[in-house]
C-alpha cells in the first residue's frame, strides 16, 4: 500500500509561499468568534501563572496574533509553562511528556522559532523576507 502524502497546510501558510490556489481553497470550520482575553477565575493575582499570561498576552498583541476563542488553550500553555518552571526551580526531574506537551502548545501559539519560520519547499528557491516569517497579521493590519 502506499504511504500518505504530507499533512494538508493551512491556508494562511500557502498564501505566504505564494503557492495558493483559489480553487482549492477551504473555508473555515470553525468561525472566529470574539472573546474576553481577561485571565481564567483559577489564576491567582501575584502568581507565576498571572505574570506569565500578561506577559503573554502583550507579546500576542505585539505580534497581531489573533487568539480570540483560543483562551481556554492559552490558559492551558501558561498553566504548563509555569508548572516547569517551578519544577526546575526546585530542582525536580521534568518530564518529556510535559517538554513535549509544552512544545506542542508553544508551536500553536508561534512562541517557537520552528513555528515562526516558513518550511522551504523541495527543488525551489524560497527567499525569506522580513514579512514571510510569522503567523499571518490579522485581516486589516499589513
Amino acid at each position: 500500500m502506499a504511504k500518505p502524502g504530507p499533512k494538508r497546510l493551512p491556508e494562511d501558510q500557502k498564501k505566504l509561499r505564494g503557492t495558493s490556489q483559489p480553487c482549492r481553497e477551504t473555508e473555515r470550520v470553525v468561525e472566529s468568534v470574539e472573546s474576553d482575553l481577561s485571565k481564567p477565575d483559577w489564576f491567582r493575582k501575584g502568581s507565576l501563572e498571572h505574570k506569565i499570561w500578561n506577559a503573554k498576552i502583550d507579546l500576542f498583541e505585539r505580534r497581531h496574533l489573533d487568539i480570540s476563542g483560543c483562551v481556554s488553550a492559552l490558559a492551558q500553555y501558561v498553566a504548563l509553562e509555569a508548572e516547569l518552571i517551578m519544577m526546575r526551580r526546585k530542582k525536580i526531574d521534568i518530564p518529556t511528556s510535559k517538554i513535549n506537551a509544552w512544545h506542542s502548545l508553544a508551536s500553536a501559539f508561534y512562541d517557537t522559532p520552528s513555528a515562526q519560520q516558513l518550511k522551504a519547499t523541495k527543488g525551489k528557491r524560497t527567499t525569506f523576507g522580513a514579512k514571510d516569517n510569522g503567523p499571518p497579521p490579522p485581516p486589516g493590519v499589513s
